[in-house]
């Protein structure tokens, strides 16, 4: 099915791979049980789906100087599991440096930009993107 795509190069699937046509960019799936595996790679854009759930060393150790090579950006995503846990620290951060963090809380639907603005205005540490800001 990717492979209908005009704008894939080529697709690896033993190294779960994509490689874009234009630009030839990678968009490659790893998991974080080896987080050492991870080491020696410049990331331009990483997601983080969960990651409650993975060891805050693959973060601290690992996965920062990656990205903090390429001055490249990050999408932290998922369920807390608490107050106990990294994925608070992390929101903490949020809420104490904005200029550094954007922190942005959303239900299971997408709602319209005004619902959004509502929202937002709502939220006890509202970090609004210069979009949203009336």
């Amino acid at each position: 099915m990717l492979s209908e795509f005009k704008w894939i190069d080529t697709i690896n699937e033993t190294n779960l791979s994509i490689t874009i046509r234009k630009t030839g960019s990678t968009i490659t799936l790893k998991g974080c049980e080896n987080y050492d595996s991870l080491r020696g790679v410049g990331i331009d854009f990483l997601i983080l789906d969960e990651f409650a759930d993975i060891d805050k060393r693959t973060w601290f150790e690992v996965l920062r100087a990656s990205v903090s090579d390429t001055m490249g950006r990050v999408l932290m995503c998922g369920t807390p599991r608490g107050f106990g846990n990294w994925s608070y620290e992390m929101f903490l951060k949020g809420t104490q440096d904005p200029k550094e963090w954007d922190n942005l809380v959303f239900g299971k639907t997408h709602p319209k930009r005004d619902e959004m603005v509502k929202i937002l205005k709502k939220m006890t540490y509202p970090m609004i993107p210069n979009g949203l800001k009336k």
